[in-house]
C-alpha cells in the first residue's frame, strides 16, 4: 500500500513538471512619432514642413473668409475679441518676409547642425542619389564621360578657402560630391539649377560661419572693461548678418523648384542640378527652424485686434497644414491591402505574449485607428489631431467632424495641430487631461516602447514626460532605426543628452531595426521586445 502511494506521488510530481508553463502577457505602452509612419508613404517631420510651405493657401483663405462671414457680428464675442470691420479686412498668408525670418532663426539657433551637414556632404549626397532612382555607378560614369576625369579625382579643399576669421573647420570643399558639382559647373556654366544650388550652399556656409563670428564679437566687443562701469553694457549688437544674402536664395530654390525625375540618360547638368537640389532640400529638412515662425505668430490667435495680419497668417497656415495631412493620407483600402508598418504590427502583439496598454502619438492623422480599430486602446494625440480645433477665446479644444462644419461656427477656431510651438493650449482642460492620463497609463505598463520619435528640442514638453518616467524606474524601449549598424553606447549618450538626464539610465533600452522593422538577428521588433520582457 505504501509502495502504491509512493508511485502516485512520483506520478503527480512528473505530471506537474511536464505541464506547460503559461507566461503572463506583458502590458506595454506605445508612443509613436512621425518616423513610425514613413512606411505608409507619409513624410518625416522635416519633409512635412517643407511641403507645407510649398503649398498655395488660396483654398484655405476662402474657407476662413466663409467662417468670418458666418459669425454673428452682433455678439459680445465679436465686440470683445475681433477688430472693427473684421469681415472686410484683407486676409494674409506667410510670404517672403516671413521666410527671411525663418532662415535667420535657423542660422542663429541651428548653425552647428548646418555646418555639420556641410562637413558630411558626401554621405547626404549619396542618400539623395539612391533616392533619385539613379545609381552611384550611373552618375560616376556620366561624370567621367562629361569631364574626362574619374569621380573623386577633383578636390577643392586647397583651391577654395574661407577667410581665416570665419573658421578653419570647413570640410565642404574637400568632399567628393561638392567638388564634382563644381567641376561640372566649370564644364557647363549654363547649368542654371546647379549654379543656383551651389550658390545657396556657399551662402549658407558663409552665413553660419559669419553668424558665429558676429555672435562672438557682439558678446565680447570689449575684451577688457571694468565691471562697475555700466556704459560698456550699453554697447552690443553692433555687428549683424545680412540674412537676405545668407541663404535666402537657397530656401527659395527649395520652395520654388520642383523635383525632376532622373534616368541614366539624363544630361550630366540635369543630374548634378537635381542631386544638388535634393541635397539642399535634405539640409533644410533637418535644420529648418520653423518652430520660431510659428511661435512668433501663435500668440496673436489670442489677440486679433493687436495684429490682424499675423492673426490671419497663423489661422490660414494651420488650415493649410490640416488639409495637407488629410490629402496625403492613403485610403483605408490602400492602407489595409497595400501598406504594412508598425501599426499593422500592433495586431500581432498577442502572438508574442504582449498586450497594448496606453497609446500616445505626436502624429496628427487617425491612421493608427484606421489600421487597428478597437484592437488598441483610445489613442491620445499629444500634439492635437485633424479632428481637434482650438478656440483661443475660451481656451478650449473642440472636436469637429466634416470640413464643412468649420465654416458654420460662432467663434473663430484654428486647427489644433502643434502644441510644441503654442504652449498655451496645454493649459486647456482637455489637453492637460491627455498628458496626465497617458503618463499615468504608462506608469501602469510593464514597459513603454517608443517608435519613430526623435526626442528633439522642439518637443521638450514630451521629453519631460519621458524623463519623469525614467526617473520613476519605468522601463523604456526605443526602436532605433539603424540599417547600417548600431552603437548602443553612442545611442544611450545621445538620448541622455536629448532627455537631459544626469546619468546614463539603466532602464533606457534600444531595439535596433531596419527598413523591415527587424533587428539584426532577423526578429520583428515586437518579438525582440517580448523576448526581453519575458526573459
Amino acid at each position: 500500500m505504501a509502495k502504491k502511494k509512493a508511485v502516485k506521488k512520483v506520478a503527480a510530481r512528473v505530471g506537474r513538471v511536464s505541464k506547460p508553463v503559461v507566461q503572463k502577457k506583458k502590458k506595454i505602452g506605445l508612443f509613436f512619432g512621425a518616423g513610425a509612419e514613413i512606411s505608409y508613404g507619409l513624410p518625416s517631420g522635416g519633409k512635412f514642413a517643407i511641403e507645407i510651405f510649398r503649398r498655395s493657401p488660396d483654398v484655405q483663405k476662402q474657407r476662413f473668409r466663409d467662417l468670418l462671414d458666418h459669425i454673428n457680428r452682433r455678439t459680445n464675442y465679436v465686440a470683445d475679441f475681433l477688430p472693427p470691420e473684421f469681415h472686410r479686412k484683407r486676409l494674409n498668408a506667410f510670404g517672403k518676409p516671413d521666410f527671411t525670418a525663418l532662415l535667420q532663426s535657423s542660422i542663429e539657433y541651428r548653425r552647428e547642425l548646418v555646418l555639420d551637414f556641410l562637413n558630411n556632404f558626401d554621405q547626404h549626397a549619396i542618400r539623395v542619389v539612391k533616392a533619385s532612382g539613379l545609381t552611384e555607378a550611373a552618375f560616376k560614369s556620366a561624370y567621367q564621360t562629361a569631364t574626362g576625369s574619374a569621380f573623386g579625382s577633383s578636390n577643392y579643399q586647397q583651391a577654395i578657402r574661407l577667410n581665416d576669421r570665419l573658421g578653419y573647420e570647413n570640410k565642404l570643399f574637400g568632399t567628393h560630391y561638392f567638388s564634382a558639382f563644381i567641376e561640372i559647373l566649370v564644364k557647363d556654366k549654363n547649368a542654371r539649377l546647379l549654379r543656383r544650388c551651389l550658390t545657396g550652399f556657399l551662402q549658407l556656409l558663409v552665413g553660419c560661419c559669419g553668424q558665429k563670428l558676429t555672435s562672438e564679437l557682439n558678446e565680447q566687443i570689449f575684451s577688457e572693461a571694468p565691471d562697475e562701469i555700466p556704459i560698456f553694457d550699453d554697447i552690443g549688437g553692433v555687428f549683424q548678418i545680412e540674412f537676405s544674402q545668407a541663404g535666402l536664395s537657397a530656401l527659395e530654390i527649395i520652395l520654388d523648384e520642383k523635383p525632376q525625375a532622373l534616368t541614366a540618360k539624363s544630361s550630366i547638368a540635369n543630374m548634378a542640378g537635381e542631386l544638388c537640389r535634393g541635397t539642399l532640400e535634405r539640409l533644410f529638412e533637418g535644420c529648418l527652424d520653423y518652430q520660431s515662425l510659428l511661435d512668433s505668430h501663435f500668440r496673436y490667435v489670442y489677440d486679433p485686434k493687436a495684429a490682424w495680419a499675423k492673426f490671419t497668417k497663423i489661422c490660414i497656415f494651420l488650415n493649410v497644414v490640416r488639409d495637407y495631412i488629410i490629402e496625403g493620407l492613403p485610403t483605408a483600402e490602400v492602407i489595409q491591402t497595400q501598406r504594412d508598418g508598425y501599426y499593422h504590427d500592433l495586431r500581432k502583439l498577442n502572438e508574442s505574449g504582449l498586450i497594448p496598454g496606453s497609446v500616445g502619438t505626436t502624429n496628427y492623422n487617425n491612421l493608427i485607428e484606421i489600421v487597428c480599430g478597437s484592437e488598441v486602446p483610445p489613442v491620445r494625440y499629444l500634439n492635437g489631431s485633424v479632428s481637434d480645433y482650438y478656440d483661443p477665446y475660451l481656451n478650449q479644444i473642440v472636436r469637429l467632424g466634416p470640413n464643412e462644419e468649420y465654416t458654420r461656427q460662432d467663434h473663430v477656431l484654428v486647427p489644433m495641430l502643434f502644441t510644441q510651438s503654442g504652449i498655451k493650449p496645454l493649459t486647456s482642460v482637455e489637453m492637460s487631461r491627455r498628458y496626465v492620463d497617458l503618463f499615468d497609463g504608462f506608469k501602469d505598463c510593464d514597459a513603454v516602447v517608443v517608435v519613430g520619435f526623435g526626442f528633439n528640442i522642439d518637443d521638450g514638453h514630451i521629453n519631460g514626460m519621458f524623463r519623469e518616467l525614467i526617473g520613476n524606474n519605468q522601463e523604456i524601449y526605443v526602436c532605433q532605426y539603424a540599417p547600417s549598424g548600431f552603437n548602443e553606447a553612442e545611442a544611450k549618450a545621445t538620448h541622455r543628452r536629448k532627455l537631459r538626464l544626469e546619468n546614463d539610465p539603466d532602464n533606457l533600452h534600444f531595439i535596433p531595426v531596419n527598413d523591415r522593422r527587424q533587428t539584426p538577428e532577423g526578429q520583428m521588433w515586437y518579438e525582440a521586445l517580448a523576448d526581453k520582457l519575458h526573459s
